[in-house]
């Protein structure tokens, strides 16, 4: 399903973004789209991250089976959603 968003840009913003439509020669909405995605891939990397460090300081077992630890991480952070 697709729908539709306005939004409302400054001159300037409007112009950064019309270079990068030129630039890319492609459509605002795949410059958008493309942006959305990189911001939340950012996102995703940013929370691994922050799992790993909160794992570092944990006091308890690592499991020895990658499979466990696996299932162990995926239970705590999904990456298809956001808290």
């Amino acid at each position: 399903m697709v729908s539709r968003v306005e939004i409302r840009l400054d001159e300037e913003c409007r112009q950064r973004l019309d270079d990068i439509v030129e630039e890319q020669d492609a459509s605002i909405s795949e410059v958008l789209r493309g942006l959305i995605d990189d911001a939340w891939e950012a996102l995703m990397v940013e929370r691994r991250l922050q799992l790993v460090r909160e794992m570092a300081g944990l006091q308890g077992e690592v499991p020895d089976d990658p499979q466990d630890l696996f299932r162990e991480l995926e239970s705590r952070f999904e990456s298809d959603s956001l808290p």
